[in-house]
């Protein structure tokens, strides 16, 4: 939030809330130090917090998010999960380009939403195929 409001990004929201393969209580596994943090297989672990977890469609209903453009995504090696959220395939094709850092294991779950992938730097890209 400090860095919202230092760099004056006005249209930038934060949530308290994870991004995650279903919706409910899920605990957060603080790593200190750069303020980076990762979901837990949905137990209490050391320097843990429990927060509300919503899966991408969820979300996106809940905003009245109706098209995305970009979804930036670096989750910590939790893209699998998050794709393969029953819910995730009734917002997918409101996606039109989805970038991050992971998502090699992603990639045949949504190649059959209408992806394909490609390689840029340390990103791996995925585009929504025009049909």
């Amino acid at each position: 939030v400090s860095n919202i409001k230092e760099f004056k990004m006005d249209k930038v929201k934060p949530y308290k809330l994870a991004i995650a393969g279903k919706n409910g209580k899920r605990f957060l596994a603080l790593s200190g130090g750069r303020g980076g943090a990762s979901l837990t297989n949905e137990v209490e672990e050391k320097n843990s917090e429990q927060v509300d977890a919503k899966t991408i469609a969820q979300f996106m209903k809940d905003e009245k998010i109706e098209h995305v453009d970009i979804l930036k995504i670096d989750i910590e090696s939790r893209e699998d999960e998050v794709f393969q959220a029953k819910d995730f395939k009734e917002v997918a094709d409101k996606i039109d380009v989805i970038v991050g850092e992971h998502l090699g294991g992603s990639q045949p779950t949504l190649e059959k939403l209408g992806f394909i992938s490609e390689k840029y730097l340390n990103n791996q890209i995925f585009r929504r195929v025009n049909g």
